[in-house]
């Protein structure tokens, strides 16, 4: 054998070596990881757990292939920390707890994308318009002040999280009263209510007798005068062209609805407000189809 041989076969046998070490440092490097994951996603949530869940978004959960995040649970978490302060009840379930909440609110956007009803940035800015409407003075500032002190959370945050999930739910909601095929019963009985009304029958009788709303039996179906501004914006359409004393049905986030128009006043800002009349005729289970819903949307938790 030459001395050309000898060094040649010297360094393939560097070359395995070399390998053999590198492939052994993964596979040691591969079982560190699989202990480490191992142990921070099994047992109770310690407090070296939730400070790595804290610190590195990882995945707590899957809903439909896209993953929640750790970092956005333990906001969540903290938050609802906050907000229980003095509460004697212990908050050891409260991670599974606002896991389960954040899953279910990515189960509704996944649902709402599903019938093309996702909230629009108009209605986004429309719903924030009216809770600054509520608020005394009508102040954008009191209400970031309000949101900091109590909850510890931006305007950003309120308008793009909290209002888009409640938004996400009644475009939901306001979807499923509408369709007739899934609230037959309820459609079947206003027609005929609004077929009798249409034939001459009094308003203020059948709202009486059939409304399923308590205070629009208590006052016959009468909502009084109520600005433009002030009505749901699936009424604002229908009474905009809407003649007086005609009778329409309409569904909204909460229900189904004959409603009247028995006059119109304008004030000095050119706001026009309606005197409404309505009878309201309940919807079939929202919550029991949306759980229906939700149990065909495939979710896996980690934690």
């Amino acid at each position: 054998m030459t001395y050309e041989n000898t060094q040649q076969g010297d360094s393939e046998n560097k070359k395995i070596r070399s390998r053999k070490f590198i492939a052994a440092f993964l596979i040691f490097d591969l079982v560190v990881l699989i202990c480490f994951f191992t142990w921070l996603y099994t047992g109770s949530i310690t407090s070296a757990k939730e400070s790595i869940f804290k610190a590195i978004p990882l995945p707590v959960a899957l809903v439909e292939s896209k993953h929640i995040n750790s970092k956005q649970l333990f906001q969540r978490v903290q938050l609802a920390t906050d907000l229980l302060q003095g509460n004697t009840e212990s908050n050891e379930n409260l991670p599974a707890e606002v896991l389960d909440q954040l899953i279910e609110a990515r189960k509704t956007e996944t649902l709402a994308a599903k019938y093309s009803i996702t909230p629009t940035d108009q209605e986004l800015d429309m719903s924030y318009q009216a809770v600054i409407n509520q608020l005394p003075g009508q102040s954008e500032e009191a209400l970031a002040t309000e949101l900091n002190k109590n909850y510890g959370i931006s305007i950003s945050t309120f308008k793009n999280e909290v209002l888009r999930q409640t938004a996400t739910r009644e475009n939901l909601s306001l979807w499923f009263n509408s369709q007739e095929n899934l609230n037959s019963e309820s459609y079947t009985k206003a027609r005929e209510l609004l077929s009798n009304l249409d034939n001459g029958s009094d308003f203020e009788q059948v709202a009486t007798q059939y409304s399923e709303d308590i205070g629009s039996q208590a006052f016959a179906g009468d909502s009084g005068f109520v600005n433009y501004s002030d009505l749901l914006p699936e009424f604002q359409v229908v009474v905009s062209e809407l003649a007086l004393n005609d009778n329409v049905l309409v569904a909204s986030r909460y229900g189904i609805h004959i409603l009247r128009i028995t006059g119109i006043e304008e004030n000095e800002a050119n706001e026009k407000s309606y005197n409404l009349q309505q009878i309201f005729i309940t919807p079939s289970d929202f919550e029991a189809w949306l759980q229906t819903e939700f149990s065909n949307i495939k979710s896996v938790k980690l934690l």
